[in-house]
């Protein structure tokens, strides 16, 4: 995008100073006020809304600083290959796929409220996985990594189902069934699309 080229900053630096921005503005404002812009099935007014707002949003430092430290190696070797367009795309897709799926999931604790990037950071870690070009070896490891990552969150997801633990596991198997999903159309639409000559 030209912004993002003449100020000469990436999309994916531009979301973490955003959720830098917004974790400053958590601390900052009334806990009843932040509420409002987490994603939560029962909130029907605004829940369009947070189903964006929710993944720019944090509980603390930690989980902020965890969750963009992890993802960026995924997430600037995936835009370097698409662009920041494609890029702010994919993150947004993944974050609200992320947040449907999750909140689909049957729970005897009712509708808790979901906030973090975790979901749109798992989508991107799908595509990075998926997208990455090395030996043959190297490229199974990479496939390898994606279906642990997706074991790592899918088993603890269905503990979730009866206890949660806080942690919303099943964000992140909804953002990576979007990033798998994702790749898959647009490697599906760049083959069916005509050779230009």
């Amino acid at each position: 995008m030209k912004l993002f080229k003449k100020a000469r900053i990436t999309a994916f630096s531009a979301i973490v100073l955003i959720s830098a921005l917004v974790l400053v503005a958590e601390m900052l404002l009334p806990e009843s006020v932040v509420d409002l812009f987490a994603a939560r099935a029962d909130l029907k007014f605004l829940m369009p809304l947070t189903l964006i707002t929710y993944m720019f949003m944090h509980s603390g430092f930690n989980h902020f600083f965890f969750n963009m430290f992890f993802t960026a190696p995924f997430a600037i070797a995936h835009e370097k290959r698409v662009g920041a367009r494609r890029f702010l795309r994919d993150y947004l897709v993944s974050g609200v796929v992320a947040a449907v799926f999750f909140m689909q999931m049957p729970s005897l604790f009712g509708s808790p409220a979901l906030i973090g990037a975790s979901g749109a950071c798992s989508g991107i870690m799908a595509l990075g996985c998926l997208g990455f070009k090395g030996s043959r070896s190297q490229e199974i490891l990479a496939l390898l990594g994606l279906i642990g990552l997706f074991m790592a969150s899918f088993i603890p997801g269905l503990y979730d189902c009866l206890i949660p633990s806080g942690v919303a596991h099943m964000a992140h198997v909804g953002g990576i069934l979007a990033g798998v999903v994702l790749f898959c159309s647009d490697r599906f639409t760049n083959e069916a699309a005509p050779t230009r000559r």
